[in-house]
């Protein structure tokens, strides 16, 4: 994972002649880590997954009772 700094620039980073790649964030251990490692951004991702779950559940509570 490379976290970019404004105090470090760099183009491209090689580990064992292989070139990584940038991205804005990145999922560890079920935590979102935001480049600008802010936690809101990983909180909020929690609570989107944790809505959809509920849906999800609800949505299929809902057919079982239709009997579908």
């Amino acid at each position: 994972m490379i976290i970019k700094s404004n105090k470090i620039p760099y183009d491209t980073l090689l580990y064992d002649n292989n070139i990584w790649e940038q991205v804005t964030s990145y999922k560890y251990l079920g935590i979102d880590i935001h480049h600008k490692l802010n936690w809101n951004y990983s909180i909020e991702k929690m609570i989107i997954g944790g809505w959809k779950t509920y849906y999800g559940l609800e949505n299929n509570c809902k057919l079982e009772e239709v009997g579908i």
